[in-house]
């Protein structure tokens, strides 16, 4: 989602918006493959001690579930951005903006395992994309005014 979302702000250049869904998007569909994803995680497994995964979805269906997981957090963003909204005046062309936004938060504070419920870290990168893509809408209101 949040890749995706990359592609919508004003602010960047033109490659910043366009690698993360050139490179990001087809790297990510084909992990979703159980066969390359079982090849990379079940040595990493046995390098822990661990045993192999069986994952018995098929690719369309790793698909589908990408669908409805990118469908909750595009719900999720809209939330978000509800609460946003209800502070400061924000136009509604920023809702797939902060939908990547708060997507991308969650992700890091998921993925930082040794802070408790990603703690602080989800915080931190939800304050740092915020503040790089609503400081130009922001002052450019402030201008206006």
């Amino acid at each position: 989602v949040f890749a995706v979302s990359l592609l919508f702000w004003n602010d960047t250049s033109s490659v910043f918006r366009v690698l993360p869904v050139v490179i990001v998007l087809p790297l990510f569909i084909f992990f979703l493959h159980p066969k390359p994803f079982l090849k990379i995680l079940n040595p990493v497994l046995s390098w822990f001690g661990k045993g192999p995964v069986n994952i018995s979805l098929s690719f369309s269906n790793m698909l589908i579930l990408t669908g409805y997981y990118s469908f909750n957090w595009l719900l999720a963003g809209v939330s978000f951005y509800i609460f946003i909204r209800a502070f400061y005046p924000i136009e509604l062309q920023y809702i797939l903006i902060i939908s990547g936004i708060y997507a991308i938060s969650y992700a890091a504070g998921f993925i930082i395992f040794f802070m408790p419920a990603g703690l602080g870290v989800r915080e931190v990168t939800l304050t740092f994309f915020l503040s790089l893509s609503l400081t130009p809408i922001i002052t450019k209101h402030l201008q206006h005014a």
